[in-house]
């Protein structure tokens, strides 16, 4: 009788241990909801930007100092509207001075807005289109940093071929729940360099 007790007691010591364990595990927004979010920010990002529709694609945007130095840009609108509603105001900064190797992602002239165009192969990368995890790893008021494994995806060799994935890898994003609503608020996408960073106001707009 006296073993059964012991064997209780260290049951209940234990069951309680387990629950304060669980009570400390940081909680946050639904991982759907999350996922849906890393998917959202990343169309902004991506060359095809299918949520920023475009008004003109193709722009070509020569060097005034090299005219066979030429970047392509799409005039997007609604870009405030449809930015607004995924990211924070610290995520569209991040989002705004952000670049990949041919340009910026997104640069304003006279009132409107260029979105990088998808001209090579390997703009059409999709990174988070194979997402296998999604984990809290902090949380802080009502941020949340998730750790994200995905694999990503690209393109066949033609239209006919099969997509071609990549191995998993991990990233690291921050959101934010404001008044019920979940805003993107860093977003370290992988296609961005930063590097030799292209000064769009040494570009005019080829006639």
């Amino acid at each position: 009788m006296k073993l059964l007790r012991n064997l209780w007691f260290a049951l209940a010591i234990a069951l309680t241990m387990v629950c304060a364990l669980c009570a400390c595990q940081p909680k946050g927004p639904d991982e759907s909801k999350v996922t849906d979010l890393i998917k959202q920010a990343e169309d902004i990002y991506h060359a095809n930007h299918n949520t920023l529709p475009s008004v003109e694609n193709l722009l070509m945007f020569q060097n005034k100092n090299n005219p066979t130095d030429i970047r392509y840009y799409d005039e997007v609108a609604d870009y405030d509207k449809v930015v607004s509603a995924v990211f924070t105001e610290n995520g569209i900064q991040q989002l705004e001075h952000s670049s990949f190797q041919e340009g910026p992602v997104i640069f304003r002239r006279a009132e409107k807005v260029y979105h990088i165009s998808n001209v090579i192969d390997q703009m059409g990368i999709v990174y988070f289109d194979g997402i296998d995890s999604v984990k809290l790893v902090k949380n802080k008021g009502n941020s949340y940093t998730y750790q994200v494994e995905s694999r990503p995806k690209g393109r066949g060799e033609s239209l006919d071929d099969p997509p071609v994935w990549g191995e998993p890898k991990q990233y690291q994003i921050t959101v934010v729940e404001k008044d019920g609503t979940l805003l993107m608020d860093d977003f370290p996408y992988p296609a961005v360099t930063n590097e030799g960073n292209i000064d769009m106001e040494d570009y005019i707009l080829a006639e």
